[in-house]
């Protein structure tokens, strides 16, 4: 009894009153159930999640609790560009269901496809990409799926592009000849923009259906990214228009490039000869940059921007963004390559071109190449025979497969094992094989004095790093002035100084300092023979315990490691 009444009563959770889905109007008078959506809480279908797409299929398939239901609940999304965009694409998709799908026709159509990813794996594999890709455009886009699509965006479209040309024409009558004159081809219509949201929406779909294929079918996304691209290109045939949305796209980038060419002719001749022409940067553009990155961002116009009586979400003022965003990263870029003229007309003094050019040229040793060759050689076969039983050929196989060598790691190298060489140069004169050597040589090493093992790897910064694909950020003077903080009162970085560098730092006083930012800035992912799970996958570092162990790392490469070795000897 004392038990009974000890019992707290249930208390009922009060239910939230439904509201309604109504029209909302822009200042301009257009109306739609997008301005100022809210969705009631019992009508979400789509969750996000970091880097994970979740349908509670068992609950829409009333199987609540359904061990074999729930396994396919979620759809892996691991590009960078999608996972960060998930949560307004939740939005969007519920917007449908609620609105324009309450039969439940999407869910349905995604339940099929996702037994197929997860439960067949025989079947569809990336020998029959294609066949995959046709099913689910069969399945999905249904005629009245389609007419579901369309009647969302005509429900919703609130832009009026076409009045808005009509008006600036009125302020401006010079714009008005321009305008005339202008190319039907590039001339944009809201009929154009809307066909574009509708195929953004179907994108959209299809953009966490692909990313899951992929990542279940272990490809590397990274190096796989036109996957995305042949995936996505037979969505702009679904709606039957009387003009080809692509073709239209295709056009203005196509101006925009030729407009550019015109005033950065140098720049785009020599593209051409690295072998990137007009063409090549047009499709680059509208493959990569438009349809694979940003056509799911493609989205209805929800608010309002008084300053500009217009609406904030604009599609042709996004693709105008992306078209000039990424043209002007290739017309600043720095060229890898200086031109010379070459040629073989003698001048006044009897010399051509081609032979001041080759007078210019430093003169090679043709002797010292080949002794510093056989010497290196030499030495990573004497360090590789005492570390053969800790290094397998399957792990230098698996990095020299996965690992891309940079900078960063030809610096550590460089600093760790110069006291077995005469200078840094003869580095460059490493085989292929032999610097991954090295490479592992250094790792287990370092392992040795922290005292890393295979349970503890994951938890050491520096040993992740020396294997792991760097992406090199440059040092700002921001950012140089915020890490330099930590350095101030650091007692490892004063002994670094003091007693091996002391020289150095007199002539260029920030030389080691940028040399630890640079790597504590950089951007890192996993290379990892012992986690090959984790490949690809972005390494999160706690840059303060970096830079302790990189100051470790400088003192102990200084110590020389290869006192043992020759004590060993």
């Amino acid at each position: 009894m004392l038990q009974i009444d000890a019992l707290k009563p249930i208390q009922e959770v009060e239910k939230v009153p439904r509201w309604p889905y109504k029209k909302h109007a822009f200042p301009n008078g257009a109306e739609s159930y997008w301005i100022k959506w809210k969705l009631y809480p019992d009508d979400a279908r789509f969750f996000s999640a970091p880097k994970k797409m979740i349908i509670r299929f068992d609950k829409e398939l009333a199987h609540l609790n359904n061990e074999n239901i729930a396994a396919l609940n979620e759809w892996n999304v691991s590009k960078l560009s999608y996972s960060t965009y998930l949560p307004k694409m939740c939005e969007e998709l519920n917007f449908f269901e609620a609105m324009y799908d309450k039969e439940g026709e999407l869910i349905t159509a995604l339940f099929r496809i996702k037994c197929l990813i997860d439960s067949d794996t025989v079947s569809y594999t990336m020998k029959n990409f294609t066949s995959f890709r046709d099913l689910c455009y069969k399945i999905i886009f249904t005629e009245s799926m389609k007419e579901k699509i369309l009647k969302m965006i005509e429900e919703n479209y609130v832009d009026d592009i076409e009045a808005e040309n009509l008006r600036n024409s009125v302020r401006n009558p010079d714009l008005l000849s321009i305008m005339q004159r202008k190319k039907k081809s590039l001339e944009f219509k809201n009929e154009h923009v809307k066909a574009m949201l509708a195929i953004a929406f179907g994108i959209k779909i299809l953009s966490f259906i692909c990313n899951h294929f992929l990542v279940m079918r272990s490809v590397n996304i990274q190096k796989n990214i036109e996957n995305f691209y042949e995936f996505y290109i037979k969505m702009f045939d679904v709606f039957t228009y009387e003009f080809s949305v692509f073709n239209k796209i295709f056009s203005y980038v196509a101006s925009k490039c030729a407009s550019s060419f015109s005033f950065n002719s140098a720049i785009f001749e020599q593209l051409e000869i690295e072998g990137k022409d007009k063409s090549i940067i047009v499709h680059q553009i509208m493959s990569r940059n438009i349809i694979i990155d940003n056509f799911i961002k493609f989205r209805l116009a929800q608010t309002w921007n008084s300053a500009k009586e217009q609406p904030v979400e604009r599609v042709l003022s996004f693709l105008c963004s992306i078209v000039n965003t990424h043209i002007s990263i290739f017309t600043l870029q720095i060229f890898r390559r200086n031109l010379i003229e070459v040629n073989m007309t003698p001048d006044a003094d009897g010399n051509s071109k081609s032979d001041r050019f080759r007078a210019s040229k430093m003169k090679l040793n043709e002797e010292y190449v080949i002794l510093s060759t056989m010497d290196m050689r030499q030495l990573v076969d004497h360090l590789y025979h005492k570390y053969e039983k800790y290094i397998t050929p399957q792990e230098i196989d698996y990095y020299r497969k996965h690992l891309k060598p940079s900078r960063l790691h030809q610096l550590m190298i460089e600093i760790y094992f110069f006291n077995y060489t005469q200078s840094s140069a003869e580095f460059s004169l490493l085989a292929h094989q032999d610097w991954y050597k090295l490479l592992l040589i250094m790792r287990y090493d370092m392992m040795r004095r922290f005292n890393i093992n295979k349970d503890t790897l994951l938890d050491s910064s520096l040993a992740l790093i020396m294997t792991a694909n760097i992406e090199e950020t440059p040092v700002g003077e921001k950012m140089y002035l915020k890490d330099t903080k930590y350095l101030k009162d650091n007692k490892e970085y004063d002994l670094l100084i003091t007693r091996y560098y002391n020289t150095v730092v007199d002539i260029n006083e920030d030389i080691i300092k940028k040399f630890l930012i640079t790597f504590v800035n950089s951007k890192y992912r996993f290379v990892l023979f012992e986690e090959p799970k984790l490949l690809d996958e972005e390494i999160s570092l706690n840059k303060r315990e970096l830079i302790d162990q990189l100051l470790n790392f400088l003192i102990m490469s200084n110590e020389n490691i290869s006192v043992q070795t020759r004590l060993d000897c």
